[in-house]
């Protein structure tokens, strides 16, 4: 018997339970003094299919919005056209500025032109209920700091299963959900800031060069004194990260996922690796120990194999709209996670070019 490799099985499994002690669904709340000015911004590229929807969701917000900028990044589809049919300001960017990388340029020309108390920076392929601002400005009004939220993922096809791994990463390795909680960095998607807070700290010309900016301005906000909050989104808040194919999840979590391990401490880093590494060997244990046959082993193996689906599934649900049936199949998706990752990894190592959004960036 390998006790090396129980022991690692063992620890990890253990390991899960200090990372997802508690993850911070966004809760319902309501403000309970006069609504700030709120600018909400949304930077868009090509979001034909998504940002009507948005736009449509905000229109519908329980609380009043003090305005809506959607700054259009270059789009070559409807997404103007779309963006024109609805009472929102626009802002066109006719030319890059060269020296920002992902979104950042766009998020910071909206905010140039924003006139509110709170900033809310939002993806365009976010969903929001009726209530979602409502919830996010009675939190502002609790916390008193900026609030983040991970939206919860919504999926129709196949192969978005494949982002479990990812997203469950994603809140554990930001520490979001362990037993002393303390978010490293900012979740892109929905960040709600302070207007002043958001200028002092020098906006995203910060970021500028960073690709996974969410994160690097998460590190800002920690080194200038400024406490965040991130939750995840309860359905409350929510997004289809990649509705258009296969190769848009590629892109997007090798884009992100070995750029984000760089930016969290190393206890943290270690403690993810433990549970990642516990899975994968619950796995290779298993299959070794089918030929030869060896009926204890199997045993074991096969019954934390069926712990680890169990934990698995019981933590992305709250994530996300997850099966069962992927977590059945857990060495495809760990294989999927782990060739994701080491490409990922080699394009930080190498420096590589990753792909945003039909554009080639230089890391």
């Amino acid at each position: 018997m390998n006790w090396y490799a129980i022991t690692l099985v063992v620890l990890g499994f253990l390991t899960s339970f200090y990372l997802f002690y508690k993850i911070p669904l966004l809760p319902k709340k309501k403000p309970t003094r006069k609504i700030p000015k709120i600018s909400v911004v949304i930077p868009c590229r090509n979001e034909a299919s998504s940002i009507g929807l948005l736009l449509s969701d905000l229109m519908d917000q329980s609380v009043m919005i003090h305005e809506i900028i959607v700054v259009d990044d270059g789009s070559t589809d409807e997404t103007s056209q779309i963006i024109d049919s609805f009472p929102v300001k626009k802002i066109t960017i006719e030319e890059k500025n060269p020296t920002y990388i992902g979104k950042s340029w766009a998020v910071e020309t909206g905010s140039l032109a924003a006139t509110g108390d709170l900033l809310l920076f939002l993806d365009a392929d976010v969903r929001l209920k009726h209530d979602a601002l409502e919830c996010l400005v009675g939190l502002y009004e609790e916390k008193k700091h900026t609030i983040t939220v991970l939206p919860y993922h919504e999926t129709k096809k196949h192969y978005e299963q494949f982002s479990i791994p990812f997203n469950l990463i994603s809140i554990a390795a930001n520490n979001s959900s362990s037993i002393k909680p303390k978010s490293i960095g900012c979740f892109g998607p929905c960040i709600l800031i302070e207007k002043e807070v958001y200028i002092s700290i020098g906006r995203h010309a910060q970021v500028k060069d960073s690709i996974i900016e969410d994160v690097a301005l998460g590190l800002i906000l920690h080194k200038e004194g400024y406490a965040f909050t991130g939750y995840s989104g309860n359905k409350i808040i929510s997004y289809r990260m990649y509705p258009d194919g296969y190769k848009g999840l590629y892109y997007g979590w090798t884009k992100n996922i070995a750029f984000g391990a760089f930016s969290i401490p190393f206890w943290l880093g270690m403690l993810v690796f433990l549970f990642v590494t516990s899975i994968l060997a619950t796995m290779l244990e298993l299959a070794l120990n089918l030929y030869p046959f060896n009926k204890l082993n199997v045993i074991i193996y096969a019954s934390f194999y069926v712990l680890w689906a169990i934990r698995l599934y019981g933590l992305s649900i709250k994530l996300g709209k997850f099966k069962v049936w992927p977590l059945l199949f857990l060495p495809i998706i760990s294989i999927h996670f782990l060739v994701i990752f080491f490409v990922s990894l080699i394009k930080r190592l190498f420096r590589l070019k990753v792909r945003w959004k039909d554009r080639s960036i230089k890391t």
